[in-house]
């Protein structure tokens, strides 16, 4: 998605003015196999939204597009 969804620029005025974003390759990461265990991730690509405590808000899974974006970034509190 960082290659096609996230380059939309609805998108990305919708997350970068709602969200703090941050990609992880959950594989290379170092902190990735505590962060998939920690919000139960099993299948990638996954989006997390968490809150500034950690506490997990909303889990997409799977691919989305442009439209799926948008409806989430307008859909979470």
């Amino acid at each position: 998605m960082a290659a096609t969804s996230f380059k939309n620029e609805k998108v990305g005025d919708a997350f970068n003015s709602k969200f703090i974003n941050l990609k992880i390759e959950m594989e290379k990461n170092p902190d990735g196999r505590g962060i998939a265990m920690k919000y139960r991730i099993n299948a990638y690509p996954t989006l997390l939204v968490i809150n500034g405590e950690g506490k997990l808000i909303k889990k997409v899974i799977g691919m989305q597009g442009v439209d799926g974006l948008l409806h989430l970034a307008k859909t979470v509190e």
